[in-house]
This record gives structure tokens, C-alpha cells and sequence, in this order.
């Protein structure tokens, strides 16, 4: 539930123009999530691959419990470091996106 939660609130940023999904890899449930936390997600883009018509595009895909990302990014946190105590969900995500 938590995966599904955490990919469909990043989805706007990370698969909104996807033509495919490739793939997941990489991902662990680090921290418990129960009921009435507050679940947020955030993404970073870790690679790209250019093809012919279209490019691949690894994301890292994170869930935190109880902070916004932005506010946390705006206050000099590193979200995407494996020390941040708060990080409940992490995967890597592959999708093939048109070139522009």
C-alpha cells in the first residue's frame, strides 16, 4: 500500500508524459507507515539515457511520514541520503519519455 501510495503521489512529476513504465528496482520499506501518519512523496532524477525517438529516465522515488519535502528541502535537509530518519519508502523507477 505504501508503494502504491508514494508512486501515485509522485506520478504528476515522474510519469505524467511516460510513454512506458519500464520498471522498478532497488526499493525497501524502511520505517513503518499506520494509520492516520501523513504521507508525502518526492523524486529526483538520477539518470537519463537518450535513444532515437524517446529517452529513459531513472527517478528515485522516496515516502516520508510527517513533513512536507519541500519545506524540508527549502530548510537544507537531504531527503534522498539514507540517514534521513523520517524516509519510510525509497525506490528507483525507470520510464521512457518522448524527446521533445
Amino acid at each position: 500500500m505504501v508503494f502504491a501510495w508514494s508512486a501515485s503521489l509522485a506520478s504528476r512529476d515522474t510519469t505524467a508524459n511516460a510513454l512506458w513504465e519500464i520498471g522498478y528496482d532497488k526499493g525497501s520499506h524502511r520505517k513503518a507507515v499506520l494509520a492516520g501518519d501523513t504521507l508525502f512523496a518526492a523524486s529526483r532524477v538520477i539518470e537519463k539515457r537518450d535513444y532515437e525517438v524517446a529517452g529513459a529516465v531513472r527517478v528515485k522515488l522516496i515516502g516520508i511520514k510527517g513533513d512536507r519535502p519541500a519545506a524540508l528541502l527549502a530548510a537544507g535537509r537531504e531527503l534522498f541520503d539514507d540517514r534521513y530518519y523520517q524516509k519510510v519508502f525509497e525506490v528507483e523507477q525507470v520510464v521512457l519519455v518522448p524527446k521533445r
